[in-house]
């Protein structure tokens, strides 16, 4: 084999390994940077899901975003996130609730809303379970009706005040 042909060769070789392992290894369009699993649960058609903020940064122009949701033992599911723009964008998702800790969540970032071809970002990590918490509201007042207001005072000015400003809290957490 002379000189020239293996060299020829060799240049081959290099331009197919550039073609072959350069497109596998192409820095993503877009990153999941942060995910950030808030303590909220919502209830989504009698299946409550938390609340979790993906940051993702995008250098490719704006599209529309879905990001496909898939829980360990849970079927996986797409959630419309809206406008993905160049830059830093945080995108609030709702992910199905946990058999237990630790399971593991997989986002996948697309752009179409079938999650079909290659996702423009993928993250997997495992969560924490939320737990189910009951608040209980107790009234608070003091016993010497009376003495610093009358009766009537106190029933038409503080009580309702205390009872409506509670539950205007309670309903605007309802969400």
């Amino acid at each position: 084999m002379s000189k020239h042909f293996r060299s020829m060769l060799v240049f081959a070789f290099m331009i197919c390994s550039f073609i072959i392992f350069g497109s596998i290894t192409a820095k993503a369009s877009s990153t999941i940077t942060v995910v950030n699993q808030s303590p909220y649960m919502i209830n989504d058609a009698g299946t409550n899901k938390t609340e979790t903020t993906l940051t993702v940064t995008n250098t490719d122009p704006a599209y529309s975003a879905w990001v496909k949701i898939s829980v360990t033992g849970k079927t996986a599911y797409m959630e419309s996130v809206g406008s993905m723009s160049t830059g830093t964008n945080s995108k609030l998702v709702h992910v199905v609730e946990l058999n237990t800790d630790g399971d593991n969540v997989t986002f996948a970032v697309f752009d179409n809303s079938g999650g079909t071809g290659t996702a423009k970002a993928t993250m997997t990590l495992s969560q924490k379970k939320i737990r189910h918490w009951s608040v209980f509201m107790a009234h608070d007042s003091h016993v010497d009706i009376g003495y610093i207001q009358q009766q009537e005072d106190l029933r038409n000015t503080q009580w309702p005040t205390q009872t409506d400003d509670t539950f205007t809290y309670v309903t605007a957490t309802n969400a």
